[in-house]
């Protein structure tokens, strides 16, 4: 089967008209039309000027141009689907985004205090005991009122001796180190007074100490060392380590006052002297 460009050349032929005479009628280049003549679609503009070439060309011979357009159709398909079949795009390697050095740093950051929150206790239970130091259990205080049957003025006496202390306390750790002074000591030559107080200090131990209203003592004991004081009516003493000291009241040994770290509170008075012995004493 011939191609279209040898039936249109043997019909433009068969009507004795010329390439040139075409060429002049359609306003179309002899070479264009002589590429349509062999087929040699490749040549031509392309497309619809392609179509338009033909249509012009089968109207200068007077034929309608409908089959020839098909049978163009036919004959450029595989052309066709040549040219527009796809083809693979090169290949472009993927580059991952640099990352920023402050987000590496910030993720870096939350992830040491998610370790460090995580692993607190384990961390605590380590460095605990060379962070900390006992304190004393203010929770677990001992008073000793004054007994039931002391008149008023020894009951407000009480009192003012416990408000007195009360301010004492917030001054023992401030004078860990600050040398007794002599007011302090409390100790006289002539210790004149109903009652006798003999302090033996067998671990370090913070004490502060009125006598009749009076302020004697308010420091670090430390073991060793033994006091007297003196008092006409009471005492009111505070202890920051229960075992830490010895007491006796007139030569006579008071019974335990607690285990070691407990704070005590206590008031010494005639009235509850016989409540504050030891047992063996009687």
């Amino acid at each position: 089967m011939a191609s279209l460009g040898t039936d249109l050349r043997r019909m433009r032929e068969k009507q004795n008209v010329s390439i040139t005479q075409m060429a002049q009628h359609t306003r179309i280049s002899v070479r264009h039309l002589q590429s349509l003549e062999e087929a040699a679609y490749g040549r031509l503009p392309g497309g619809m000027y392609n179509r338009a070439i033909l249509r012009a060309y089968c109207d200068c011979l007077g034929v309608d141009p409908g089959d020839y357009l098909r049978r163009y159709e036919r004959e450029i398909t595989p052309i066709h689907d040549e040219q527009v079949k796809p083809r693979h795009a090169p290949r472009v390697p993927i580059i991952a985004p640099k990352s920023h050095p402050i987000a590496i740093w910030t993720c870096g950051l939350l992830i040491a205090v998610a370790a460090l929150y995580a692993s607190k206790d384990w961390i605590a239970s380590i460095f605990s005991p060379y962070l900390t130091r006992p304190v004393p259990e203010l929770a677990t205080i001992t008073v000793i009122p004054t007994p039931p049957g002391a008149s008023r003025g020894q009951a407000a006496a009480s009192a003012d001796d416990l408000q007195a202390a009360e301010g004492d306390i917030a001054l023992l750790q401030a004078r860990a180190s600050v040398p007794a002074s002599p007011a302090e000591t409390g100790e006289s030559n002539s210790l004149q007074g109903a009652l006798r107080l003999s302090v033996e200090v067998v671990d370090d131990c913070w004490i502060s100490l009125h006598s009749d209203g009076s302020q004697v003592l308010v420091r670090l004991l430390k073991p060793g060392e033994g006091h007297t004081y003196a008092a006409t009516e009471r005492f009111y003493v505070v202890i920051g380590n229960a075992a830490g000291v010895q007491l006796k009241i007139n030569g006579m040994p008071l019974k335990s006052l607690g285990e070691p770290g407990r704070v005590v509170r206590l008031a010494i008075t005639e009235q509850n002297l016989h409540e504050l012995l030891a047992k063996s004493t009687g």
